[in-house]
């Protein structure tokens, strides 16, 4: 089955393949995610197990092989390349081997991807114990305007550590608005990173509008 995006979406529902995806509740118009579980490592690039490609409507992550065949799915990539970083497919495409994707882009375009959406993400400076009063769609798109840099340019990688102190960014909720105009909210609940190692570890949750 082919999975085609149309300008109100993606269509037909659903994701495509083996798939690992967290609880899903929350209010008639918002959906809620948790405890998605993430592990990063500085080379993890080259192995096509890595589970670090994520659906956010269907808080699903599948693994790195499987991407061509659900690129259409695809709203955040996640790697280790002197440090963790997310970002949207287009992003990463965008920096090809210039920043932050320098290890894993030349894999995505041998994979060949048919498309590339367009997620934009925001480090706010909303506390994350603020996270239970974002309940309903309005609150999560109030989020968003809360950014005074959301000019919705499409940007490069987005480090889940300061670059300053190598600490995981989870001090604050991440708000996030993918290409079909649906905003959202990730809030890391565990985060630890070893930099000497090389390696990092989030568990995180997401709302994101239905």
């Amino acid at each position: 089955m082919h999975v085609r995006c149309g300008p109100y979406g993606r269509y037909p529902p659903g994701p495509v393949g083996a798939t690992e995806s967290a609880g899903i509740s929350g209010q008639p118009d918002v959906a809620t995610f948790t405890n998605l579980k993430l592990d990063l490592k500085e080379g993890q690039s080259n192995d096509p197990q890595t589970r670090n490609l994520l659906d956010l409507d269907n808080g699903t992550f599948y693994s790195f092989a499987k991407g061509a065949s659900v690129a259409y799915d695809i709203d955040l990539v996640f790697d280790y390349y002197s440090g963790p970083w997310f970002a949207g497919p287009r992003a990463v495409k965008n920096c090809g081997v210039s920043c932050g994707a320098y290890t894993i882009w030349p894999f995505i375009d041998g994979q060949k991807w048919p498309y590339f959406q367009n997620t934009f993400l925001r480090y706010t400076t909303i506390p994350a114990n603020q996270w239970a009063s974002f309940a309903t769609a309005a609150d999560l798109r109030r989020a968003w305007t809360f950014d005074t840099g959301a000019d919705e340019k499409t940007e490069l990688v987005s480090s889940l550590v300061d670059l300053n102190t190598a600490q995981p960014r989870s001090q604050y909720l991440w708000s996030f608005k993918t290409q079909q105009g649906k905003k959202g909210l990730i809030r890391f609940t565990q985060a630890q990173h070893n930099k000497a190692g090389s390696t990092a570890t989030f568990t995180f949750d997401i709302k994101i509008e239905r």
